[in-house]
């Protein structure tokens, strides 16, 4: 099993294990048996995991193909772009298969997207869906929720603005937040609902000038 940051939960894909003596009491050899069942390939071939491709929407935060924001939608195995119709299927080695054309990793579709021509022109940027955001040194304490935007240096939420010329650090954590480091410790948290913080990151790098 394998845990990819973009998926809601592990997914099947090569992993290479080690081998250790019997766990003790209270773990019996049916508690360990049962475990082991639900990972092990049925005579099928397929485990009792299902593949998902939801949550790749934070990965591929544009459309490869038509280099819209926000429109990718996953359902199933399947992955496509609502505004040019794009689709790939997602495999069991977690390589996604357009319709024509041979497959390619999730990592090289992400990285083909250019980032510096989507966002060049644009001067702000909008959360998709709401926000969760937390301010302070050392503790973080909730500032809000709601959806964000960034405009002329400022992370703003509702009438609350956040300016950024201070910013020293970017850095994703997990899956859903993003962590902006001031000098004196002062943190920045967004932890976004619906929203890629790659996306945020690329952003902020380029308007900021920081490397995430």
């Amino acid at each position: 099993m394998i845990y990819p940051r973009w998926a809601d939960y592990p997914l099947p894909g090569p992993l290479t294990v080690e081998f250790f003596p019997p766990l003790p009491p209270p773990h019996t050899a049916a508690d360990i048996d049962k475990a082991l069942s639900c990972i092990a390939a049925q005579a099928t071939g397929m485990t009792l995991f299902p593949r998902s491709a939801r949550g790749i929407e934070l990965v591929l935060w544009a459309c490869p193909h038509c280099h819209e924001i926000g429109v990718i939608e996953p359902h199933r195995r399947n992955v496509r772009c609502r505004k040019c119709g794009a689709e790939w299927k997602l495999d069991r080695k977690l390589r996604l298969h357009p319709r024509t054309g041979a497959p390619v990793t999730i990592g090289a579709l992400s990285a083909s997207i250019p980032v510096d021509e989507i966002i060049e022109n644009r001067e702000s940027l909008n959360s998709i869906g709401e926000v969760d955001v937390f301010t302070g040194n050392g503790a973080l304490e909730p500032v809000g929720t709601g959806t964000v935007m960034y405009r002329a240096g400022e992370i703003r939420l509702d009438g609350t603005a956040f300016p950024l010329a201070d910013a020293r650090i970017l850095r994703m954590e997990g899956k859903d937040r993003l962590d902006i480091g001031f000098s004196g410790g002062r943190r920045l948290r967004l932890r976004f609902h619906r929203d890629s913080p790659l996306k945020w990151a690329l952003f902020l790098e380029r308007k900021l000038g920081r490397k995430a």
